[in-house]
Parts: C-alpha cells; structure tokens; sequence
C-alpha cells in the first residue's frame, strides 16, 4: 500500500521486515515480530483512509488496542502513529476518528473489565505507562555507542539515521504540496519508528537495534524506490 509504483518494492520492505524477525526468542513478548502490530496497524489506516471504508479504520483501532496491551513500546507508537495520519486528512478523520475509537474500545473495554475483576488494572498501567520513563533511565548503565567504524555502531546507528534522512526528504515533499496517501504514511512511520527508537536507545543491544528496525527498512526502500524513479 505505500509503495504504489512498484511491486517489488513492496515485496523487498516486506521480505527485509520479515528476515529480521526470524530468529528465536525465549519469550513470545520478546518476538520482534510485535513491530508487525503496530504496522499492520498503520496500514489498515492507511487503507482505511484511502478508500474511505471504515471497517478498515476500526480494524485499526482494534490492533493499536491489542498491540498496546501486548508491547507498551509498539502500541503507544502505533497510536501516536495514528494519531498523525489522522491529523493529516483532518478533512476526512472524523468519521475515520470514530472507527478507529470503536476498534479501540472493542478491543479495551473487555480487557480493562477482565483487569478490574482480577485486582490488576493499576499494576498494569504502571507497567504500560511507568516502566518506560524508568527504562529510558538506562539499563545496566549501558550508553548508547559513539561514533566508530565498527560494525556495532553500524546497526546502533542504522535506524536513527534512516528516521532522519527520510523525514527530511517528506518534509521537503510536504511544504512542496505533495500531500499524497504515501506521504502521509512516511510521515506515521517516521513517529512510529522515533517513538520505537527509545527501545534502542536504552538497551543499544542486537535485539533492540533490531527490533526498532522494521519502520527503518519500509522508509528506505521507499526512498531507494523514489531514487530509480527519479534516475529512470
């Protein structure tokens, strides 16, 4: 759906995603294949939006829910996420406002009643909300590398500095009035990939770098694909 010129591309950001998440976990909350929410999310929206069909808006909502609930990190990303696309078409957001709120509450509603039942719905918001800002404190007094050629600083640096070139050439694109679907799209997965980045930021692992990746790779290949188009 964002790559509409080719199919290829498409399939490339698709199978790069998907090699990343291959490998084994010890726990399913650690698979980071959880990013998948998250996306899956953006692009229901973005499908919703696009030809204006709310069932694809509540479908939305409903997997930003059960991704908040499932990662705190993808779901308040996803939302976030959300929350500007929905912004950018504010012309047309309400009605898609209102799908994505009833896939939200489809989703929470059953959730925060099974929570209060069982005594565990402040716990669990400490968890969601909390935790995070306590992570971003650092973890196991492990900084963030600086600047090497290593391979190490190579995928610690990889995603920041994807984020950063491809938000700079859609911000280009949008004071340009090239306010399309796809530039709307970049710009969701942009937030959703900053907000992803403070997973890596605080725990600048291999797991993490490649947890946060996936928004990366979509973008570049996106601006790979833009890059032949301009040359051909």
């Amino acid at each position: 759906m964002l790559f509409r010129s080719t199919r290829f591309a498409a399939a490339a950001a698709a199978l790069g995603c998907g090699l990343i998440c291959v490998g084994p976990v010890p726990a399913m909350s650690w698979s980071i294949a959880r990013v998948g929410l998250g996306l899956t999310a953006i692009a229901a929206l973005n499908r919703g939006l696009d030809r204006n069909k709310n069932g694809w808006c509540i479908a939305a909502g409903s997997i930003a829910g059960v991704a908040l609930f499932y990662s705190q990190e993808v779901g308040i990303a996803a939302v976030a996420a959300i929350i500007v696309m929905l912004g950018f078409q504010w012309q047309r957001s309400l009605i898609a406002a209102a799908g994505v709120g009833l896939g939200g509450i489809l989703v929470l509603a059953p959730v925060t009643i099974y929570l209060i039942a069982t005594s565990s719905l402040g716990a669990t918001i400490q968890n969601l909300f909390l935790f995070p800002r306590i992570r971003l404190l650092g973890f196991a007094a492990y900084p963030f590398p600086r600047l090497a050629l290593n391979s190490a600083v190579l995928r610690a640096y990889f995603t920041p500095v994807i984020l950063a070139v491809a938000a700079f050439f859609t911000a280009i694109r949008l004071f340009d009035r090239a306010r399309t679907p796809r530039r709307f799209t970049e710009s969701a997965l942009i937030v959703f990939g900053v907000l992803l980045f403070g997973a890596a930021l605080s725990r600048p692992d291999d797991v993490h770098c490649a947890f946060v990746a996936s928004p990366a790779i979509i973008l570049l290949t996106g601006l790979l694909e833009d890059g032949c188009s301009a040359l051909s």
